[in-house]
């Protein structure tokens, strides 16, 4: 997201804002732009990481808008994604990225030199 009251023609980098923390951006927290100016700073998206690839349950199921990729549920079921769940930011529940986008993130995070982010190490499976 963009800082409230930015000048779109003169956009710095504290300019630019996680959708899902509010935190600006800057050299020392790696960040990924989506869609129309969404973003997710490392620290969000190491969250939303664990909680897709561990089928947590605080996961958002059902309707959803994904602020990275811009689609709704419809969307997604149009392209056999609808039963995708999201992940939501407990600062920001209104910001919603479907797994589809967290892992694209990740991936694009994940290979970029200039960063050492890395997906983080999924907790143990439990035996029950």
């Amino acid at each position: 997201m963009h800082r409230p009251g930015a000048d779109p023609l003169d956009m710095n980098p504290e300019d630019f804002w996680c959708d899902f923390c509010r935190r600006p951006w800057s050299d020392q927290v790696p960040f990924v732009e989506g869609h129309r100016g969404s973003c997710i700073c490392g620290n969000c998206l190491s969250m939303a990481w664990i909680a897709v690839e561990t089928d947590a349950p605080e996961l958002v199921r059902g309707e959803f808008f994904c602020v990275m990729s811009q689609e709704s549920t419809a969307d997604r079921a149009a392209q056999n994604r609808g039963d995708d769940p999201g992940w939501s930011s407990p600062s920001c529940p209104e910001a919603v990225i479907s797994r589809k986008m967290i892992r694209m993130a990740a991936a694009v995070l994940s290979q970029d030199p200039e960063n050492s982010w890395q997906k983080p190490t999924l907790p143990p499976q439990s035996s029950e």
